[in-house]
């Protein structure tokens, strides 16, 4: 299930560069990013938590401020605790894998130096928890494949080095748990860099 999701989110990609290949004398600028996010806590080494996520995309811009995004996003989280009585420390870690499809509606013309943007969209999300512990090591405990989308929003902005390169920051959530079912959302700080073309 999560090849044949792969790769029918890879053949969308292709296709979509195809269609803004072929409209980009109607203003189809591309962009392709690359973000990064981590996040450390530690009390000792026994103690700490630390997360960490890679996101790549691709945004078709149809109109000049309006843009669909594709982007794909794998991280791992870690816990760690020890009590004193413990003969060693509980880890938990969480592998988790996330496909997106969302609609950006960017404020500021395509010179501005200074690009805010608001999105709205679908994810698709696999997670996995496994507990290492004195007694075990990588026992798988909870997973998740969603195969039904869930919602996910982000608010960003761009500032561009140069006429076609981007610093770019955002701030991303999208619901949680079980197909969604769960209340509980998910969130993320990125930064990284954007190449418009």
């Amino acid at each position: 299930m999560r090849r044949l999701k792969a790769q029918s989110f890879i053949i969308l990609i292709f296709a979509l560069i195809l269609v803004g290949t072929a409209s980009a004398a109607n203003a189809g600028i591309m962009e392709i990013s690359y973000t990064y996010s981590t996040r450390n806590s530690f009390i000792d080494d026994d103690n700490f938590q630390k997360s960490f996520s890679h996101t790549g995309s691709f945004a078709w811009y149809f109109i000049e401020q309006s843009a669909i995004e594709l982007s794909y996003t794998k991280g791992e989280g870690e816990v760690s605790g020890k009590a004193a009585s413990d003969a060693g420390p509980v880890k938990y870690t969480t592998q988790f894998e996330m496909y997106d499809a969302s609609l950006i509606l960017t404020f500021g013309g395509k010179t501005s130096f200074f690009q805010p943007y608001i999105k709205g969209g679908a994810a698709w999300i696999d997670k996995t928890i496994y507990r290492d512990n004195p007694i075990t090591k990588g026992e798988k405990i909870s997973s998740t494949d969603k195969s039904d989308p869930v919602p996910s929003y982000g608010v960003g902005f761009r500032l561009f080095i140069t006429q076609n390169i981007s610093f770019k920051a955002s701030y991303d959530t999208w619901k949680a748990g079980e197909s969604g079912s769960d209340e509980r959302w998910d969130d993320a700080v990125r930064g990284g860099v954007s190449v418009m073309f």
